[in-house]
């Protein structure tokens, strides 16, 4: 789904902004959450980010987690071209 958030973030990543039941939201939004950033990243805990995981991809959470990786990226390199 495409929506006015995922629309802005395509020039600006990091948009802070998402609309409930987007997946491309849910996936930015997922990329700059503190559960990502403790277990998704690094390889700490990662019970609570694999939960908002699935809630927004169900079974397939492994290969949502590749998109909020992918995402996460994009985030990265936008903020440091800054």
């Amino acid at each position: 789904m495409t929506c006015r958030h995922c629309t802005a973030a395509a020039d600006r990543p990091a948009h802070p902004f998402y609309t409930a039941g987007c997946v491309d939201c849910g996936i930015r939004e997922l990329a700059q959450s503190p559960e990502f950033h403790a277990g998704g990243m690094d390889g700490g805990d990662a019970k609570p980010y694999r939960k908002r995981l699935s809630l927004v991809f169900g079974d397939a959470w492994r290969d949502g987690h590749q998109h909020v990786l992918a995402c996460a990226a994009r985030i990265k390199k936008a903020k440091a071209t800054t």
